[in-house]
């Protein structure tokens, strides 16, 4: 459709990304014409920014994110019919005077709202903030590591253990460490049991007759709940 005016068209290939903005500074008039709908309504405004930053006026179709930048005649023109095109185009063709005003105000309006350290403050700290806030919002999470625990208990050293679970349990979540006195049954597993709220992790004593453990015995099974409920 452009063949009848192939004469007045200048066709410029593809450029390099770090060349592109100072062919964009080239322009008088930046067009972005697209069909009004849901699907185009979903574009981003990256146009306008392009053209903007460099200072070049834009005449766009009335979508979703250009409406969010654009106020029709001040920075930028907004044009949804043949008519309000040929009057936007118009008047930018006519006066340099009023491509360079409505150039500077996009330019002003993408520096103050999209450059890199505002979209810091406004957008990126406050998300950051308010993950840091959950982050503080939550339990501590506590591992104690007790010879025995309940049900199986024996020795004050169990019941302090216990206490301890108990007054933990108010403000934390709290896992427990425990071993088995089942001596005959060992197979390398970890059986995982609920007390009273507190999760508990127990693994089999294989030394039988003794509650002494050498480190290398009970350290593949410590480290699967410690990276399971990391503490």
């Amino acid at each position: 459709s452009f063949d009848v005016v192939k004469d007045r068209v200048i066709r410029v290939e593809f450029v390099p990304f770090e060349d592109y903005s100072q062919a964009i500074s080239r322009f008088d008039i930046n067009l972005i014409p697209l069909e009004c709908g849901v699907f185009n309504d979903c574009k981003s405004n990256i146009k306008y920014l392009e053209a903007s930053l460099m200072g070049v006026p834009s005449v766009a179709s009335p979508l979703a994110e250009f409406r969010f930048v654009i106020r029709d005649g001040v920075t930028g023109f907004l044009a949804d019919s043949p008519d309000s095109w040929y009057r936007s185009l118009k008047c930018l063709v006519k006066s340099k005077e009023l491509r360079n005003r409505i150039g500077a105000r996009a330019k002003k309006l993408v520096l103050d709202r999209y450059a890199s350290g505002v979209v810091l403050k406004q957008a990126l700290l406050p998300m950051i903030r308010d993950e840091s806030q959950i982050y503080m919002r939550q339990k501590k999470r506590i591992l104690l590591v007790n010879v025995l625990f309940p049900p199986t208990s024996f020795g004050g050293a169990t019941v302090l253990c216990e206490n301890l679970v108990s007054e933990y349990l108010k403000t934390s979540d709290v896992c427990v460490f425990t071993m088995s006195m089942n001596v005959y049954n060992y197979s390398g597993h970890i059986t995982r049991y609920d007390y009273r709220g507190a999760m508990c992790f127990q693994i089999e004593n294989f030394q039988t007759g003794s509650n002494n453990w050498d480190v290398e015995d009970v350290l593949p099974a410590f480290e699967k709940v410690v990276n399971s409920f990391r503490p």
